[in-house]
């Protein structure tokens, strides 16, 4: 009896635990059904929040791009006049400055649109690096030239310094390296008013295999300064530190692209600052070092003084093809002058007519078009007998990096953003076609015989008129034309009178000749 109560003992205790087993079990698999529906719907949730992200991304994407195209739309036309209007040589000073207004504000319009343009590439993750060779040095030298007339408007000191040894050509994304440079560098020259700015590039060997350096280039001003408090906040979208926000214009995005492009770069910016004594900003990157073998050559002239074809050449066939007339117009007026022949299609069934009749030698393309846009277009006249042979430029207002690869992969030739620089496309036009212009300059000056100082009386010679526009060209930083006034209207005057100002602009003394001029 005592056996068979301990055995009915033993099986009550096992299924007693059996059932609290079988009740914990029920109740875990119910946690983990609630658990699971809980993860369903978060699931759900997020998928749905990434596709209203997408579909935001995507209307955004296609606002900008729409927004971009009409803006730079009627940009085109105004740069375009404006450009062709500084041409004309019976333009009073006057009118040279208020044209090369026009420009700066068109110009500045322009800047504003490409960096809001490029911070929302940068935000969808749809930037890269455009690597090819280039001369680093000339990038320098380019970059010297652009702000030293600037600084010595403010009386400001302006010095660029290398390392000895620093690399001549490097294999990167130059576009992006000497964008960076320039904002740094433009923001530096906006909030510095006493002292100067000093620029220092010099450079460390990664790899010696691989040719790899890390190249450093540290702009030190005597400006205004950053609170300490802000060094984080000016690298930040659309934020300003309180100077700012009451000097100068702009986005408040130049250093968050800046920064951006430095880590693409493999690099960093980093800045140090003391407020009331000037900021240092240390902009790094990693590149390739290239040969000189593999750089393709610097232009030495500047398309923008062509005044027509080269007589040895017979004057090529342009057709322009595009659906806003003042864009067809003004692009007419400027090649014709130049000497080309010039036809024009406002639609691309037009082109595909007028190309058949015609053969022209190039097409100017515009891309987007009513009906039928500018890569069907190319392909319907690349179909045509002789379509191949044609050279095709596409000129588009879109500012998007998918469009200018979707266009060269189309079969186009050559591809420019409008508004578009003169220089830029007659370069095009002259590679395309194996060309060569004619240039303003009259009579190169030779400048090795040193003219150290110039008499009153030669420089009485030089009539008020021609002292204003030499005057007017220097102050706006019009370099091109200043030396067109010295080697064209100055030689014509005295021989040693154009040396001696063409010296000083060759060791950029503008504010020597300003002295002259205006006293």
């Amino acid at each position: 009896g005592e056996i068979n109560k301990c055995i009915s003992k033993d099986i009550t205790e096992r299924k007693k635990n059996e059932a609290e087993l079988t009740k914990y079990r029920e109740h875990l698999e119910e946690l983990v059904k609630i658990r699971t529906a809980e993860l369903e719907r978060t699931t759900e949730e997020m998928r749905a929040a990434k596709e209203a992200a997408e579909l935001a991304n995507r209307a955004k994407s296609i606002f900008l791009t729409n927004i971009s195209h009409e803006i730079r739309t009627p940009m085109n036309a105004i740069l375009g006049y404006s450009q062709l209007l500084i041409r004309d040589p019976n333009l009073t000073a006057s009118q040279i400055e208020s044209i090369e207004t026009i420009n700066r504000s068109g110009d500045h319009l322009l800047a504003l649109i490409n960096d809001v343009l490029e911070m929302s590439k940068i935000e969808a993750g749809k930037i890269t690096a455009n690597n090819e060779n280039f001369d680093f040095y000339i990038m320098l030298s380019d970059i010297e030239r652009m702000f030293l007339p600037r600084a010595e408007e403010k009386s400001l000191s302006f010095v660029v310094e290398k390392a000895q040894d620093l690399p001549h050509y490097l294999y990167n994304d130059s576009l992006k390296i000497r964008q960076v440079i320039i904002n740094i560098i433009g923001n530096a020259l906006k909030f510095t008013e006493h002292g100067g700015i000093n620029v220092k590039v010099v450079y460390d060997k990664i790899c010696q295999e691989n040719k790899k350096v890390k190249i450093s280039i540290t702009i030190t001003d005597t400006g205004i300064g950053i609170p300490t408090t802000e060094f984080e906040n000016i690298f930040n979208a659309f934020e300003k530190t309180q100077t700012s926000l009451t000097k100068g214009r702009g986005t408040g995005l130049g250093l968050t692209i800046s920064r951006r492009y430095a880590h693409l770069l493999n690099g960093d910016i980093t800045v140090a600052s003391e407020v009331g004594k000037g900021s240092t900003f240390v902009f790094t990157f990693t590149s390739e070092i290239a040969s000189a073998t593999d750089t393709q050559p610097q232009n030495t002239y500047s398309a923008s003084g062509a005044i027509g074809i080269s007589p040895e050449y017979q004057p090529p066939k342009i057709m322009i093809v595009d659906d806003v007339e003042s864009n067809r117009v003004v692009l007419k007026a400027f090649l014709q002058k130049l000497g080309f022949k010039i036809k024009e299609a406002d639609s691309g069934k037009e082109a595909i007519r007028i190309f058949a009749e015609w053969r022209p030698d190039l097409i100017l393309m515009d891309l987007r078009m009513p009906e039928m846009d500018g890569i069907t277009t190319t392909n319907k006249i690349r179909e045509l007998p002789g379509g191949d042979q044609t050279k095709v430029v596409v000129l588009t207002a879109s500012a998007l990096e998918d469009a200018k690869i979707k266009v060269l992969q189309s079969g186009a030739d050559a591809f420019i953003r409008k508004p578009y620089k003169e220089a830029e496309l007659l370069e095009e036009i002259r590679k395309h076609l194996h060309i060569k212009y004619i240039y303003r300059i009259v009579e190169k000056i030779a400048t090795d015989t040193k003219v150290s100082t110039i008499s009153a009386d030669k420089l009485q010679k030089i009539p008020p008129e021609l002292a204003k526009k030499i005057v007017s060209a220097t102050e706006t930083g019009n370099i091109i034309l200043l030396n067109e006034l010295i080697t064209a209207e100055v030689l014509a005057i005295d021989r040693e009178l154009a040396q001696y100002f063409k010296q000083l602009a060759t060791d950029y003394n503008y504010s020597k000749i300003l002295e002259i001029l205006k006293k």
